[in-house]
């Protein structure tokens, strides 16, 4: 089993570039949806807010690898390659490292601030943001995740600035560069993460 990490910020692309994973047959999960899920069983109300500082007070409550935990279960559950949606920090990264025992990398998806706005702007969830001001709000929270060093965590990062058929194309190539040998996953351009030594 292959597990694919998917994090990054807002807007990034994290979502359709999963959505291009599962036409590869992936599975995935989403730990926002977990999230989501608890405050549903509790009758709470869901919206960009809400979401975020119950995140927050989870991850404050129960430890930065409290979603994560939860997000392990589920991934036990599943079979065949899987990647996950919205990892948030490197504390989870490394939980799944230590307790999930198959392939794991790490992708950061990455577009300009302007263009995750303009998308989130777009869609149609409840959770979402409907003015910058809230966007900049969300940026702020997802830095006190602990996203950015998640990012910097990465093995493979996705510019996602264009075109969905090209977010494809570059699952495509992500796919194959982690299917494929050790020394042709060595060779790949711009999907591999800069030397974090170098």
């Amino acid at each position: 089993m292959v597990v694919i990490c998917l994090t990054g910020m807002p807007g990034s692309g994290k979502s359709s570039m999963a959505s291009a994973l599962r036409s590869k047959g992936f599975t995935t999960v989403e730990m926002g949806e977990i999230v989501r899920s608890i405050m549903r069983r509790r009758g709470m109300k869901i919206d960009n807010f809400t979401l975020r500082n119950f995140a927050l007070q989870l991850r404050e409550r129960y430890g930065a690898m409290a979603v994560a935990k939860l997000t392990a279960r589920e991934i036990r559950r599943k079979k065949g390659d899987i990647a996950v949606v919205g990892v948030r920090g490197s504390k989870e990264i490394e939980y799944f490292k230590e307790h999930i025992n198959d392939r794991i990398y790490v992708v950061a998806i990455t577009a300009p601030q302007r263009v995750r706005y303009n998308r989130m702007i777009q869609r149609h969830r409840s959770d979402e943001v409907h003015s910058y001001s809230a966007f900049l709000w969300r940026e702020r929270r997802e830095l006190r995740y602990g996203v950015k060093g998640a990012m910097a965590d990465a093995d493979f990062i996705v510019s996602n600035a264009g075109t969905r058929r090209t977010l494809i194309k570059s699952a495509s190539e992500l796919v194959a560069s982690i299917s494929g040998p050790a020394q042709n996953r060595k060779k790949t351009k711009y999907l591999r993460a800069p030397n974090k030594n170098a």
